[in-house]
Formats: C-alpha cells, structure tokens, sequence
C-alpha cells in the first residue's frame, strides 16, 4: 500500500521555481526604461537630501541659470551621512532612514560609474526602490504563506 501525501509535503522545488520567475519579471518591469521619464519633484527631493545637498544653497529671489539651479543635483565627495542628516531634518519633515540608505547607494554607485555631466543618475537613484520593489515579491509570497498556508494563493498575492 502506498502512502498517502498530504497537501504540505508537496514537493517545494516547482513552487521556489515558480517565485524565481515572479521575482526575475518583477525586477525586469522596474528596470525597463527606469530612466526614461524625467524626475518628479519627490525624486528630485530625494536626490538632493540623499547626497547630503540643501535646497537652501539655490537662490529664490532672483533669475538663476541652469548651473545654479541644477548644483544640489551634483555629487560632493565630502557629504556624508551626518549632512543628509542635518539638511533632511532642517528641510524637510520625511523620516531619514530610506535617505540614508539611498546615500550609501549612490554613493556606491558613483564609485563604480562617475556621474555624467557632474550630476547625480537619475537611474543609480531608481535603481534601489526598484531593487527594493522586486525584494517585496518573495516577502510578500511568505508573509501570505505563513498566513493562509497556500502556496497558489501565495503566487497569486506574490
């Protein structure tokens, strides 16, 4: 006589397979084009304070050029964490961890690609929301596992 399977001793590997797929699409939707549209003003927002730059070094009380304008989208080598830090809390009311992590990043980033034009990638800083996106599927697949112990139910919520 053979032994009867339960639902839960089913065999993991198809459904780890099925996971991979999900996350290789995922991260395949967030990168394409990533940095074809320009910059929102959050994104702009983040841009800045994640390089440690102010807004308050472009002036509001007179024409500017360009240069000026664009200045806090440019990488300082000397900015650091303490600076995304003291100018996020004295512009801003966002809590500072993703900033602070988007620093590290970027600043990753830029030692492995130099900025072109002097200024900051507008795809290195989408880049970590995407990769953070696409870490969200397989999370999302345990979090509904754990609760519902249904793995199809689990795909369908990944």
């Amino acid at each position: 006589m053979g032994q009867l399977q339960t639902p839960h001793t089913t065999n993991p590997l198809p459904h780890s397979l099925l996971l991979l797929i999900w996350c290789i699409l995922g991260l395949s939707l967030r990168l394409v084009n990533l940095a074809a549209d320009p910059p929102w003003t959050d994104e702009c927002a983040t841009l800045v304070f994640s390089l440690g730059n102010s807004f308050r070094t472009v002036p509001v009380d007179r024409l500017i050029g360009s240069d000026l304008l664009l200045q806090p989208l440019q990488p300082r080598p000397d900015a650091g964490v303490a600076d995304v830090w003291q100018y996020l809390m004295g512009e801003s009311t966002h809590p500072p961890a993703y900033f602070m992590l988007a620093h590290g990043w970027m600043s990753l980033w830029m030692k492995l690609f130099p900025p072109e034009n002097g200024l900051v990638s507008l795809w290195s800083a989408r880049s970590l929301p995407a990769l953070l996106g696409t870490a969200a599927i397989p999370a999302i697949f345990g979090c509904c596992y754990l609760t519902v112990r249904d793995r199809t139910l689990a795909h369908l919520a990944a």
